[in-house]
């Protein structure tokens, strides 16, 4: 019978989830924020794509 590879990760718990997506937000914010931002005048920080890049091995590579 076939094992979905998903679910074969028990989940984290709330306390471990919460902490994960609190760091992240850390370093990342929400596109709909940056929108708001920028509709209301020149935005107040510089914005960073982090998809411009691809990590492989330790070392960016460009699409």
């Amino acid at each position: 019978m076939y094992q979905s590879k998903t679910l074969a990760t028990p989940a984290a718990s709330p306390e471990a989830a919460h902490r994960f997506f609190l760091n992240k937000l850390t370093v990342e914010t929400d596109v709909a924020d940056v929108i708001v931002d920028s509709q209301n005048g020149p935005l107040p920080y510089q914005l960073i794509d982090g998809f411009e890049y691809w990590e492989i091995e330790g070392g960016p590579v460009e699409r």
